[in-house]
């Protein structure tokens, strides 16, 4: 018999990734999609989003793009990519954040939260409007998580036969904002 893993919040740095946090980072991706097969989740399958966003593609988006961690003790623990256009989900051209490929450990609670949060964070501390993500659309568990975080659903747009639905955040008192991250 396997032992699940105890879920535990522990103290965590979130910040910029190094090509050193590469696997970490892919490893989590891998977890993340195991984890979305064995409980019934359709999100990113495991045959195709490891391969489709291997370490070369985050290897990349390190230089294009932000690409964020949460790490402790040196371990990462939750990965982030913040990027300033998505042209495949977003049609339009607002001054917006767009989160992408938004993952925690299975071992730890919270790190999540705090990954949305130092987005928001960023977004007002650059001067965004809005900080935007997508998730697929029959996905009730990751669609109300979103909800209830505060983001609003504002449609869905069909990517390679899927439906994701496209929620967004208004990024209000731009200058106000929490210097914890």
């Amino acid at each position: 018999m396997i032992e699940e893993k105890r879920k535990e919040k522990i103290d965590y740095k979130i910040q910029l990734a190094v090509v050193n946090d590469l696997e970490e980072i892919h490893q989590i991706i891998i977890d993340r999609c195991n984890w979305f097969l064995k409980n019934n989740i359709k999100q990113w399958n495991i045959n195709h989003y490891p391969k489709k966003y291997n370490l070369e593609y985050f290897k990349e988006q390190m230089k294009i793009n932000k690409l964020y961690v949460a790490k402790t003790k040196n371990r990462v623990i939750g990965v982030m990519l913040l990027k300033e256009t998505d042209k495949e989900y977003w049609l339009d051209n607002k001054n917006a954040f767009y989160i992408h490929h938004l993952a925690t450990s299975i071992d730890y609670t919270g790190v999540g939260n705090a990954l949305l949060t130092f987005a928001i964070n960023q977004a007002k501390r650059r001067k965004k409007d809005y900080v935007r993500l997508d998730c697929v659309q029959s996905n009730s568990k990751l669609n109300q998580y979103y909800r209830n975080f505060g983001f609003v659903n504002i449609g869905s747009i069909e990517s390679n036969g899927c439906y994701h639905n496209l929620w967004e955040m208004k990024i209000e008192n731009k200058n106000n904002f929490n210097e914890r991250f």
